[in-house]
C-alpha cells in the first residue's frame, strides 16, 4: 500500500485506540516537557534576553562547551523546543518537529548538559524514545496533519 504524506503525517488510517493512544502521548509527552522543562527556562530566557540577566546555567554550560554565542544559542534552543512541543501538541508537522526534538535531545544527551535535575539522561532518552515513536507513526487521525491532508485529498479526488 503506498503513502501519501503533508506535513509529515501519512493518509494510512490506524484503528480508534491507536489514534486516542498517540493523542495522549503526544498530550502527555508535551504537558511533561513544558511543565517540567520548558517553563522554567522559558522564563530564564525571557530574562535573559529582555533583562540582560546572564545567571542561566544553561548558557553557562554552552560557554563551558565553547559553543559559539552561547546566550542566544540558549534562546534558540529553548524556544525551539517550546515552539516543536506546541507542534507537537497539535499534531502539525509532527515528524518534523519530532525530529527538530530529537537533536535537541540527542545534543543534550551526547554533551551530557544539565538543563535541571528533573532532565536526567534517563529521561532524555524516554523522550528520544517517544519523538522516535512520533517520527515513524506519525500524528495520527486526531491532528492538524490529518485535516489538512484530508482536505488535500478531497480537493484532488
Amino acid at each position: 500500500m503506498a503513502l501519501r504524506f503533508i506535513g509529515g503525517n501519512s493518509v494510512e488510517s490506524h484503528s480508534l485506540s491507536v489514534n486516542i493512544g498517540l493523542l495522549f502521548l503526544r498530550f502527555a509527552t508535551v504537558c511533561t516537557l513544558v511543565y517540567y522543562e520548558l517553563a522554567i527556562h522559558l522564563g530564564k530566557a525571557w530574562n535573559n534576553v529582555w533583562q540582560d540577566e546572564v545567571q542561566w546555567g544553561l548558557v553557562d554550560q554552552f560557554t563551558d562547551l565553547n559553543l559559539p554565542l552561547p546566550s542566544p544559542l540558549a534562546v534558540t534552543v529553548i524556544l525551539a523546543a517550546f515552539l516543536t512541543a506546541i507542534g507537537l501538541l497539535l499534531g502539525f508537522l509532527c515528524r518534523v518537529n519530532s525530529l527538530i526534538l530529537i537533536g535537541i535531545f540527542g545534543f543534550l544527551l551526547l554533551y551530557q548538559v544539565k538543563t535541571s535535575d528533573n532532565f536526567t539522561p534517563e529521561v532524555i532518552v524516554v523522550y528520544l524514545i517517544i519523538m522516535a515513536t512520533l517520527f515513524i507513526v506519525g500524528a495520527g487521525r486526531f491532528s492538524m496533519d490529518h485535516i489538512l491532508t484530508s482536505q488535500r485529498i478531497r480537493r484532488k479526488g
